[in-house]
């Protein structure tokens, strides 16, 4: 396709659409136009027909007006039966009539309409109409006339000067005006004129008979209200339709005056005619122009020009355009003409520059093989380092994890030795203090293990965490257990508040949010000689997290400690560490696994006033739907099942004492002190045992007898214990086997499930989970307590406090009513020392926070109101405390 054709392919229709766009707007603004014109005529006829009539009947009012000024009229009327007083009036009446030839009647009527002195011209009117004292003027169609009368009325005042005269009667004009020729309703074909009365009935209708004696009811009220609204509207007559344009005269009657719309239909067809021819004749004269220019001012400009580049492309460099236009293409056609000359010029030095660039292309390529050639003794350089950063890496993993065996096998030692020999309960204090001491130092030492092998797996982005419900009150229940307990021995008060509502179950890590509480308020309670421990615990329903504000009373820190805080081995200065000790790694692992939880850790603190923590956690760390459900109050949560206060049926089974176990345990442990304190462990259970000391001897024991449990020790000479484990699963032996192992690393824990392991008992071996992991074997018993107290005891001791509660919450109510402070104080002091020791931890923290506002406010006279509404709370706790015990 053609320059020229594409061209006009997309001008003709960006011309085209918008001149039929104008044309269809301009044909339809015609036709509203029309119309508005044709209701502008309609109001315009209508006005013009109503105003003849209000100006014929204005003139004989007036002139009746005159009329009944004349004395004669009161005179004959006052004396009636005076003849020539009559006949005088009549006279009168006679002139007046004369003077207007439309009159058929002109009649004196004395006030009860009874005729004094008639003058009629006409026959059709047989008895003067007297009309009421207050119409002026009417209509009148008597036997249905096809042209109406118009009757008017004018009053005669009895002659005196006073101001209130009486009206002795009236003056009685009845006129038969033309109303064709008046209204001129034979100028205009297809005009139709009606006269109603405001009940539809027909007066006056041109042209004569077509519309009947009345308006149907329906259509009346459409063209009366269209009247009001100063509108037009429609009426249907017969087939045609009729434009009517409406106006009410003296309140009384309705004058309408229409248009046939078949008529109006013509009018606009031709207008549509018009319109059509206009848009038409546009079009194809705009086509013409468009192309006659496009062709003249651009198509052969360009032509010129291309047959010119085509010359210059074969070698003819002797062209030149015509730049005698004064419009872009002979500036263009200029241009072309420079150009050209401007190529023989280039094509000489186009030579010389060629045997020049060859030089200097080849001179680059030599210095881009040397560049390349640096470049890739430096990738090589980089991927070297980048290897062995990757090897560092993994030999600083396998060197920690390398020292937490060999620092923790020796360690396994200590500790289990130490628990035995305090277990045995030795007679001599100061050698139970020393190994005291010694048991205290190596639990340290294990901490700092794992706090290292934890820096090391968040480094690492090894750290995992296992998302699962947890109940937030029982997990804060423990929580608070242990810290009440730190707090007691230092003498510093305590206090755990929750702000309501708070959720009852969340979806986190249980054990890595203990971990990060007990170290935020362990270090808060180290840090704090004298004073209290405030934690806060709120919920935050637009961030959809807890909060835990852990404020104390402490050292506090200067804003340079602060900044540094979370970064691993800081701590306030030397003279801090050897104060309270401490390897300052706590706090990295906090905000470390807060971050992995879904939140964060921020500290504000001043130096000698305390400091204050602000730990936060998403409610659900894995972004998992959890359906919350929030408890409101203390109240809600002691009612709640009755599962807060106290123990459920499976706290209780899990601190039944021990029973005997039926089983064969064999022990493969290459130290020799491992393997005696696994004797002494096993002993106190009283179960038969066999210890080897490395892998094959535990491969042969174990073809050759039968175990219900192995226990296995992963580093061992001659084979180790992945291996001898996979040589027993091979053979088809299928006792639980259980990894004995100071690596605990997720990694290592999988190597051991995948070589057949059932499980893995770290070391140094924890008493309690060593002893709940054989019993879970050999007893089929789980999360059994060492060493607990028998269920029978404690639900004696919980009995007895509970059969006691009732007199405790009348005794306290006593001394509320009696204000006696102190003896209230005292047995607050009691509830929140005991509750907790029986598992009620809540009333216990309420009693406590009680006890606080006494002890806050007690100076305050007129704190006694606010301290009832905090006690009747109290009350109402001990009074659920004991309905949902005795249930």
């Amino acid at each position: 396709m053609r320059l020229q054709q594409k061209i006009l392919l997309i001008i003709l229709p960006l011309i085209l659409v918008p001149i039929i766009v104008l044309g269809i707007f301009a044909y339809k603004n015609s036709l509203d136009v029309q119309e508005q014109l044709e209701e502008i005529e309609l109001t315009a006829d209508i006005q013009y027909r109503v105003s003849q009539v209000n100006s014929y009947r204005r003139d004989i009012m007036a002139a009746m007006s005159f009329l009944a000024s004349n004395k004669q009229f009161p005179l004959a009327l006052s004396q009636s039966s005076n003849r020539n007083k009559v006949l005088d009036a009549e006279k009168e009446l006679r002139h007046f009539a004369y003077s207007y030839p439309d009159s058929i009647q002109l009649a004196l009527l004395d006030r009860q309409g009874k005729p004094i002195g008639v003058h009629k011209s006409n026959k059709f009117v047989s008895n003067p109409l007297a009309l009421t004292d207050r119409v002026e003027w009417q209509l009148i169609n008597q036997d249905r006339r096809a042209q109406p009368l118009i009757g008017i009325q004018q009053p005669i005042f009895e002659l005196t000067r006073s101001p209130r005269k009486r009206v002795l009667g009236f003056i009685n004009i009845i006129l038969m005006p033309d109303w064709e020729r008046k209204l001129k309703l034979m100028e205009h074909h297809g005009d139709k004129f009606m006269i109603s009365d405001l009940t539809g009935n027909l007066l006056f209708s041109y042209p004569e008979g077509e519309m009947g004696s009345m308006i149907p009811s329906n259509a009346f009220k459409k063209l009366y209200n269209a009247t009001k609204q100063s509108q037009a509207s429609m009426f249907q007559l017969g087939s045609n339709q009729i434009h009517f344009s409406g106006q009410l005269i003296s309140g009384q009657y309705l004058f309408l005056y229409g248009k046939d719309k078949g008529l109006i239909k013509e009018n606009k067809s031709g207008i549509t005619w018009v319109t059509l021819i206009i848009v038409l004749l546009t079009i194809a004269m705009t086509s013409f122009l468009v192309y006659y220019s496009i062709n003249n001012l651009v198509i052969l400009p360009i032509m010129q020009l291309a047959q010119a580049k085509q010359k210059v492309a074969q070698g003819q460099f002797d062209i030149k355009l015509n730049t005698e236009s004064h419009d872009e293409f002979g500036e263009l056609f200029a241009s072309f003409n420079v150009m050209v000359r401007q190529l023989v010029v280039y094509r000489e030095k186009e030579r010389d520059g060629r045997l020049r660039l060859e030089y200097k292309v080849k001179e680059r390529t030599e210095e881009l093989l040397a560049t390349n050639t640096a470049l890739e003794a430096s990738n090589i350089a980089l991927e070297k380092a980048k290897i062995t950063s990757e090897q560092a890496s993994e030999l600083k993993s396998a060197f920690v994890a390398n020292m937490s065996h060999e620092i923790r096998t020796p360690l396994t030692a200590i500790l289990g030795f130490t628990e035995q020999v305090i277990a045995n309960s030795p007679t001599n204090s100061q050698q139970l203090d020393l190994l005291g001491r010694v048991l205290s130092s190596g639990k340290h030492l294990l901490a700092l293990i794992n706090n290292v092998l934890e820096v090391s797996k968040i480094e690492a982005d090894k750290l995992d965490i296992e998302v699962t419900k947890v109940d937030l009150f029982e997990l804060f229940n423990d929580v608070v257990g242990l810290l009440s307990t730190q707090a007691s021995d230092k003498n510093v008060d305590f206090i755990f508040n929750y702000i309501y509502p708070i959720p009852h179950y969340i979806r986190t890590d249980s054990t890595r949010l203990k971990q990060i509480l007990l170290n935020l308020a362990s270090n808060a309670i180290k840090f704090t000689e004298t004073g209290s421990i405030h934690i806060d615990v709120k919920y935050l329903p637009e961030k959809s997290s807890i909060e835990v504000i852990i404020t104390d009373t402490g050292i506090g820190m200067s804003e340079e400690v602060a900044q540094s805080l979370f970064q691993p081995f800081m701590q306030a200065d030397v003279s801090i560490s050897r104060r309270f000790g401490g390897t300052g790694l706590g706090l990295v692992i906090s905000k470390n696994l807060a971050k992995i939880l879904g939140g964060d850790i921020r500290v504000t603190s001043e130096l000698g006033k305390g400091s204050e923590f602000i730990f936060n956690f998403k409610v659900t760390a894995d972004n998992k739907p959890l359906g919350l459900e929030l408890i409101n109050s203390l109240i809600d949560l002691a009612t709640d099942q009755g599962r807060v206060f106290g123990f459920s049926d499976e706290k209780a089974k899990a601190i039944a004492p021990v029973s005997e176990l039926s089983g064969r345990v064999l022990v493969a442990e290459d130290v020799e002190d491992n393997q005696f304190l696994f004797k002494l462990l096993l002993d106190s259970l009283s179960v038969d045992y066999e210890i080897v000391s490395n892998g094959e001897q535990a491969v042969e024991r174990a073809l050759t007898d039968d175990f219900d449990l192995i226990l296995m020790d992963m580093q061992m000479p001659i084979i180790g214990g992945l291996e001898a484990t996979s040589l027993l699963r091979q053979a088809g032996v299928d006792t639980p086997i259980y990894a004995l192992t100071a690596n605990v690393m997720k990694d290592d824990m999988q190597r051991h499930l995948n070589a057949g392991c059932n499980g893995t008992i770290a070391k140094p071996i924890d008493r309690k989970e060593f002893i709940s992991i054989v019993q879970s074997v050999l007893g089929q018993r789980k999360d059994v307590e060492y060493l607990a107290l028998p269920q029978d005891k404690l639900d004696k001791l919980r009995h007895d406090y509970l059969s006691q509660l009732p007199a405790q919450a009348k005794l306290i109510s006593k001394y509320l009513t009696d204000m006696d402070l102190l003896g209230l104080m005292a047995e607050l002091h009691k509830v929140k020392g005991s509750a907790g020791s029986y598992g009620f931890m809540v009333l216990s923290s309420l009693a406590g926070q009680v006890e606080a506002f006494c002890l806050e406010n007690k100076e305050d006279e007129l704190f006694w109101p606010d301290l009832k509404s905090h006690t009747f709370t109290l009350l109402d706790t001990m009074k659920s405390v004991i309905n949902a015990e005795g249930k």
